[in-house]
């Protein structure tokens, strides 16, 4: 019967008595059957990267947050990075403090997952959702 209507026949359930089986398109059958599991499956977290200067201003420092509060409702993970160049490099404590003001504006919404760091000449740190 399925090779008349052109479509396969699929042993659904074989450990019943008498065993389960259907005629159906076995391609569209598993094509499906990977598309929901592709919906069971998670998204995997991104990191986002939000980058600030020493010399940001206090707005542009806001701007920035009111950003990483929509990344964050989404799901995703903030690290914010301050890069220092040239003779910036020397007083890596302002990139600090950038990094602090950032964090203070948005206190109650995140949780520090690794503290203020520098690697290199940029220092950073990584925030996720409360």
């Amino acid at each position: 019967m399925a090779k008349e209507k052109g479509f396969d026949l699929v042993e659904i359930n074989p450990k019943e008595d008498p065993p389960i089986a259907k005629i159906m398109d076995f391609g569209q059958f598993k094509y499906q059957m990977a598309k929901n599991e592709k919906k069971q499956k998670p998204k995997s977290l991104e990191i986002k990267v939000i980058k600030l200067s020493v010399r940001i201003g206090q707005h542009d420092i806001e701007l920035k947050a009111a950003q990483a509060k929509k990344l964050m409702e989404r799901g995703n993970k903030i690290k914010v990075e301050v890069f220092l160049r040239g003779r910036e490099r020397m007083h890596a404590n302002l990139g600090e403090e950038i990094i602090k003001k950032f964090i203070e504006i948005i206190k109650e919404y995140i949780k520090i997952e690794q503290p203020i760091a520098k690697v290199g000449n940029a220092i950073s740190a990584i925030l996720t959702k409360k």
